[in-house]
């Protein structure tokens, strides 16, 4: 009986192996609750995606495509997926997903059949070690801020004037302002989510305001990200990719990570105008880190988006 057991696992372990080199192939899976159906004109594409371990993967992105034309869909609990109203034709099947390395190969798609052979795509992990996030809450405030177009030294001496070199900003900004913190990222990131959100204070703040990422005590023209808008802004950072924000050419944060990011927002001047100011304005900085391991893009917390793992 040992014997049986060992040839049966064999052979299963063997029709995996030749199945992730991207050929398709049959498979075991069940697609009796999987609603498709083929045409004389159309046809199906039926696949499973699963791991080293032959686990099916759940959330794998699929995209199928014929030349001008592609189909995309998500893999279930299952791992599996299906695409329908397919043309006949060769389509080269990709699969995505953060945590595994993606994976492709080729099915012919025929039509008016309704149970096409199985695609069958095996994904390698990223990483040995296991995802996870960390989150940082930080609550601002900006006593006496502003942003100036063409027109420099701006400041607010009695909350309606505009003062032109003089009156109480820088005091106040050194005084009374919390605009931002000190934080950083440790090796193995993956991508970083900063959000900025607020509502707008009553004493006449402009309606945009900008969120910066940079280095602590360098020159404010040294930066990995600098985004404003209408609330929320957020800025995503992706490990080795350059942060395409406005105006500017950003660095890149670290691979290897970064412990002097100091991250901070600030009033904006409103679109179409030149000069914007704030008072008395209270804001939110959500910092998201994502190591060994992406969110879906695009991912907000401020939207209701729960981490991924």
């Amino acid at each position: 009986m040992r014997v049986g057991v060992l040839l049966v696992a064999m052979l299963v372990l063997a029709g995996c192996a030749g199945s992730s080199s991207g050929t398709a192939s049959s498979s075991g899976a069940d697609f009796s609750g999987l609603d498709g159906k083929a045409t004389d004109t159309t046809g199906l594409l039926r696949g499973v995606v699963v791991d080293v371990a032959i686990r099916p993967i759940a959330g794998v992105a699929i995209a199928a495509k014929s030349g001008a034309t592609e189909k995309t869909t998500t893999s279930d609990a299952q791992g599996r997926f299906l695409l329908k109203d397919l043309q006949p034709g060769t389509y080269l099947v990709k699969a995505t997903h953060p945590l595994y390395l993606a994976a492709q190969t080729s099915v012919d798609v025929v039509a008016g059949v309704d149970e096409p052979p199985i695609a069958r795509l095996q994904m390698d992990a990223k990483f040995s070690q296991k995802p996870f996030s960390t989150a940082t809450k930080f609550e601002g405030f900006v006593e006496c801020g502003y942003e100036a177009v063409i027109i420099t030294s701006q400041c607010v001496n009695d909350y309606s004037t505009l003062v032109i070199n003089g009156g109480c900003c820088n005091q106040l900004r050194t005084i009374l302002d919390n605009r931002g913190y000190v934080g950083g990222v440790d090796r193995g990131w993956q991508t970083l989510v900063f959000e900025l959100t607020w509502t707008p204070s009553a004493q006449g703040t402009s309606p945009r305001m900008g969120i910066v990422v940079s280095y602590f005590n360098r020159t404010a023209s040294d930066w990995f990200a600098s985004v404003d808008g209408l609330d929320p802004v957020l800025a995503r950072l992706e490990t080795n990719v350059t942060h395409e924000s406005q105006g500017g050419t950003p660095d890149k944060i670290r691979p290897e990570g970064q412990n002097d990011l100091y991250t901070f927002g600030g009033i904006r001047a409103a679109e179409g105008q030149f000069i914007g100011a704030g008072f008395e304005q209270r804001f939110t900085i959500y910092q998201h880190n994502f190591y060994y391991g992406s969110p879906p893009d695009p991912w907000s917390f401020v939207k209701g988006d729960k981490p991924p793992f």
